[in-house]
This record gives structure tokens, C-alpha cells and sequence, in this order.
């Protein structure tokens, strides 16, 4: 039986955000507690992704110490891995461009250029790009042509994602990854879901190519939605993310991150995830915005969806966390007459060639893929709650 652990950091962790983030004395403290009880031989994956920001607070306090060099490094090879990735986007998003595919960059390349403004200060191991939705097929014929392969089993179910997945990843010779993106969200994937996010969406430019990002309120509401879930290693760069994201916007739109979290029924993880990045690296809300999260009406469903989200799982947790998916999907997808499409929806997301056989080899796969994600901790995709490797 799997024990179940929640998403948020631990307190190890939340000194690390404290010494990497905060000002003054309370960012020396963190990381005197920290330091004193961490060897940097033995950090987590999502701390290690703390660390250049930890350089950077450092040396800004004045902090003379023998780990700084080896900060230093880190800093130094992430700006190095995070260059090259950039030169990688930048003629896969002409390619896009000169195909009449429009893309928004996501995540943490939209976030380098935007808040971060210093390419050693984020670690990424891959890139996120968002097409229109209708432009998928189109999208994946082309990549398929510049020998960027999906890690898919076969084609058929690759199609099979364009109607019960957001994203999937995407491999190139020298394995180089990116996830694209057809919709924003795992929980919206209706047709016109992602329109409101083309609507606000900025000009960016990845080197000399033209593209969009978000608006910085839904870049805010991004971030939430991919931090909060659970994961074996927890994502801690969300946290980092979303207070890089309010620093760096004062006057940020709260009435539109309030209208994308109640329009799409994510209203509680939104105040989940604000109320702690608010509480733990002191950060002022309009108390309008705040009164409005707690009053803000979360169902019984919504409430156990993100029970299920938010800690680790055993296989029957995954498959309420189907279902939930199912439910949140059925009203848009033809063919999915809600409840009985549940076994529609398996059968297209785990690839089981035919309906009667899901019961059996759906709940066997299911297994499977639960006890690999046990078994290889790794950062996984598969729902803004989950965590990819960006």
C-alpha cells in the first residue's frame, strides 16, 4: 500500500525557498538553518533547481562561504544548458511560424526571458510550445518531417491524445525534448478551451523568431495549476515561478486570475497555491483578491479532485484521477455520453485496442504505470497538476 504524502514542500525545502527568495536577515537565517542541517552532496532534485537562485541571494547579501564556488558552478551550467536550448526553440518555432502555426511559449524559457532575465538563474531540461488545438495534426506531420519523434507507442494513439491529453512529449536525434501543447490545461480540453489565452497573449521573440507568451496573470495561473499536484519529488521551481512572476508584476491583472480560476473550476488550488507562496515568502495580496479566493464556492467534487491531486497515489487513487478527468471532458467529446464514455476515454488514453478489453487491461496498466512511477522517480507529465521537466 502506497502512504500518502502531500505536495508541499517539506521544512528543509521551505528554508531553501526562504534563503533563495527573501531579503535581508530572514533570507540570511534560512539559509544558516538550512545549511547547517544540508549537505549540497545530498539536495533533491527540486532543490537542486533552487540552487542558482540561491547563488544569486547570496552574493547579493554579501555571504562569504565555502559552498559559493560550487553555487557558482551550478549558476554557470545552467546558463550554458539554458542557451542551447534557446538556439534549439528558436527553428523549430520558424518552422512552426513558416507552416502558418502559431505558438505560445510556456513555462520556463516564457519565464527566463520575462522575470528571470538571467538564463542561469532557471534550470530546464526541455521546452514547452502551445498550438491552437485545430492545428495539431498539421503540427505533428511537421515534426515528424524535422525528425522530432513522439514518444508515443504508435501513431493511432498519439491521435488518440489530441482528445484526452494537453500535451505530449517530443524527441529529437540527439535527445533533445520538448512537450507540445494543444491545450493549456489537462482539465480544459474542450475545443475552444485555450481561447481567452490566444486572445491575451503577448509578442515574444525566441533569438530572431516571432512568437507569443502569455499574459502575466495566466502565466500566474500556469504556474499554480502545474505546482500543486503531487509528485515524488516536489517542483519547488513553481513556488520560485509564481513569486518571480508577482515581483516582477506590479500591476498584475487579479480580476482576470480570478475569472480563469472560478471559469474553469479551479478556484481551490489557485487559493491553495497563492495563500502558501503569500504565507511563505511574504507576499502582499489585495485583500479584496484574497477575501474573494475564501469566499470563492468549491463543490464536493472539485474538493475531492484535488484530495486526489495533491498526494501521492496508489493505482485506485490514478483511477478516480481518470475519472475526474473523464467527468470534466465527457461534456464536450462526442461519444462520451457521461458516465458510460468512462470506458471510451480509457480505452483512447491508455491505447487498448478494443472497449471490452479495458476492464481487465486497463486496470493492468494502470498498475504498471503506478508502480513505475514508484519505482523510477522521476518528474512525469500528464495534467497542469502534474510536473514536467521544464
Amino acid at each position: 500500500m502506497v502512504t500518502k504524502r502531500s505536495s508541499w514542500p517539506n521544512e528543509h525545502q521551505e528554508l531553501l525557498l526562504q534563503a533563495a527568495l527573501l531579503d535581508g536577515s530572514k533570507a540570511i537565517q534560512a539559509w544558516e538553518k538550512w545549511n547547517a542541517v544540508i549537505d549540497l552532496d545530498d539536495v533533491d532534485y527540486g532543490s537542486h533547481r533552487l540552487l542558482p537562485l540561491l547563488y544569486r541571494n547570496l552574493t547579493k547579501h554579501g555571504v562569504d562561504h565555502i559552498t559559493i564556488d560550487r553555487l557558482k558552478g551550478v549558476h554557470r551550467l545552467t546558463w550554458y544548458k539554458n542557451t542551447v536550448l534557446l538556439k534549439i526553440m528558436e527553428p523549430l518555432v520558424r518552422a512552426l511560424n513558416g507552416h502558418g502555426i502559431r505558438t505560445i511559449i510556456l513555462k520556463g524559457a516564457a519565464l527566463l526571458l520575462l522575470y528571470y532575465k538571467d538564463f542561469g538563474l532557471r534550470p530546464m531540461s526541455d521546452f514547452d510550445l502551445l498550438i491552437p488545438t485545430d492545428q495539431a495534426p498539421k503540427a505533428i506531420k511537421l515534426l515528424k518531417s524535422l525528425d522530432w519523434r513522439s514518444l508515443a507507442e504508435s501513431e493511432k494513439i498519439l491521435t488518440a491524445y489530441l482528445r484526452t491529453r494537453h500535451a505530449y512529449m517530443f524527441v529529437d536525434p540527439d535527445g533533445n525534448q520538448f512537450d507540445l501543447h494543444w491545450h493549456l490545461l489537462m482539465e480544459n480540453l474542450e475545443p475552444r478551451a485555450d481561447d481567452d489565452f490566444w486572445d491575451a497573449a503577448m509578442p515574444l521573440k525566441i533569438g530572431k523568431a516571432d512568437t507569443l507568451t502569455l499574459a502575466p496573470a495566466d502565466h500566474l495561473f500556469h504556474a499554480c495549476m502545474h505546482g500543486v499536484g503531487w509528485n515524488d519529488s516536489p517542483p519547488l521551481r513553481w513556488i520560485a515561478d509564481a513569486f518571480m512572476i508577482l515581483r516582477g508584476t506590479p500591476e498584475l491583472d487579479w480580476d482576470r486570475l480570478l475569472f480563469q480560476a472560478k471559469k474553469r473550476r479551479l478556484a481551490l488550488p489557485l487559493r491553495e497555491a497563492l495563500f502558501y507562496v503569500r504565507e511563505l515568502l511574504e507576499i502582499d495580496m489585495p485583500p479584496a483578491i484574497v477575501e474573494q479566493l475564501q469566499r470563492a464556492p468549491i463543490s464536493r467534487s472539485e474538493r475531492r479532485e484535488f484530495r486526489v491531486m495533491s498526494h501521492s497515489r496508489g493505482w485506485m487513487d490514478y483511477l478516480q484521477l481518470y475519472w475526474f478527468r473523464y467527468k470534466r471532458a465527457a461534456a464536450n467529446q462526442k461519444g462520451w455520453f457521461y458516465p458510460f464514455g468512462f470506458i471510451k476515454y480509457l480505452q483512447l488514453d491508455l491505447g487498448i485496442e478494443k472497449a471490452w478489453q479495458v476492464p481487465i487491461d486497463g486496470v493492468q496498466r494502470l498498475y504498471k504505470r503506478v508502480r513505475k512511477k514508484i519505482s523510477y522517480r522521476t518528474l512525469s507529465s500528464g495534467g497542469s497538476y502534474s510536473q514536467g521537466n521544464e
